[in-house]
Protein backbone atom coordinates (compact mmCIF):
# COMPACT_ATOMS: atom_id res chain seq x y z
CA UNK A 1 0.00 0.00 0.00
CA UNK A 2 2.90 2.02 0.15
CA UNK A 3 2.57 5.37 -2.39
CA UNK A 4 -0.80 4.03 -3.58
CA UNK A 5 -3.74 6.27 -3.92
CA UNK A 6 -5.84 4.49 -2.55
CA UNK A 7 -6.40 1.31 -0.35
CA UNK A 8 -9.30 -0.38 1.72
CA UNK A 9 -8.45 -2.52 4.93
CA UNK A 10 -10.94 -5.72 5.90
CA UNK A 11 -11.19 -7.12 9.17
CA UNK A 12 -11.21 -10.41 7.88
CA UNK A 13 -10.15 -12.53 4.81
CA UNK A 14 -14.21 -13.58 4.50
CA UNK A 15 -14.85 -9.73 4.61
CA UNK A 16 -12.11 -8.74 1.80
CA UNK A 17 -13.66 -11.90 0.08
CA UNK A 18 -17.31 -10.33 -0.15
CA UNK A 19 -15.76 -7.22 -0.26
CA UNK A 20 -14.25 -7.84 -3.31
CA UNK A 21 -17.09 -10.13 -5.07
CA UNK A 22 -19.50 -7.60 -4.16
CA UNK A 23 -17.79 -5.98 -7.67
CA UNK A 24 -19.11 -8.53 -10.13
CA UNK A 25 -22.24 -8.00 -11.79
CA UNK A 26 -25.65 -10.22 -12.92
CA UNK A 27 -24.13 -13.05 -15.21
CA UNK A 28 -20.76 -12.77 -14.51
CA UNK A 29 -18.54 -16.43 -14.22
CA UNK A 30 -15.90 -16.82 -11.59
CA UNK A 31 -13.39 -19.58 -11.72
CA UNK A 32 -11.84 -20.82 -8.28
CA UNK A 33 -9.52 -23.13 -6.82
CA UNK A 34 -11.85 -26.19 -5.46
CA UNK A 35 -9.67 -26.39 -2.08
CA UNK A 36 -10.70 -22.98 -1.42
CA UNK A 37 -11.59 -22.15 2.49
CA UNK A 38 -15.20 -23.51 3.24
CA UNK A 39 -16.49 -20.63 4.11
CA UNK A 40 -15.51 -18.86 0.63
CA UNK A 41 -16.56 -22.07 -1.08
CA UNK A 42 -20.35 -21.79 0.60
CA UNK A 43 -20.47 -18.35 -0.25
CA UNK A 44 -19.73 -18.52 -3.46
CA UNK A 45 -22.01 -21.13 -4.11
CA UNK A 46 -25.37 -20.89 -2.03
CA UNK A 47 -24.98 -17.13 -2.04
CA UNK A 48 -23.17 -15.27 -4.87
CA UNK A 49 -24.87 -18.20 -7.52
CA UNK A 50 -27.98 -18.28 -5.93
CA UNK A 51 -29.14 -14.46 -5.48
CA UNK A 52 -26.45 -12.54 -7.90
CA UNK A 53 -27.30 -14.79 -10.71
CA UNK A 54 -23.18 -15.23 -11.32
CA UNK A 55 -21.73 -18.86 -12.70
CA UNK A 56 -19.59 -20.04 -10.33
CA UNK A 57 -16.86 -23.01 -11.39
CA UNK A 58 -14.70 -24.82 -9.13
CA UNK A 59 -11.69 -26.60 -10.64
CA UNK A 60 -8.89 -28.69 -9.60
CA UNK A 61 -6.02 -26.44 -10.47
CA UNK A 62 -3.09 -29.61 -10.48
CA UNK A 63 -4.93 -30.32 -12.77
CA UNK A 64 -3.42 -28.63 -15.84
CA UNK A 65 -5.64 -29.74 -18.47
CA UNK A 66 -8.41 -29.42 -17.03
CA UNK A 67 -7.49 -25.71 -15.69
CA UNK A 68 -7.52 -25.08 -18.96
CA UNK A 69 -11.02 -26.26 -20.37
Amino acid sequence: MEHAEFAIACSSGMAAHVTVMNLLRNGDHVLCVDDVYGGTQRYLLKILQVNANIDVTLADFSNIAEFKK
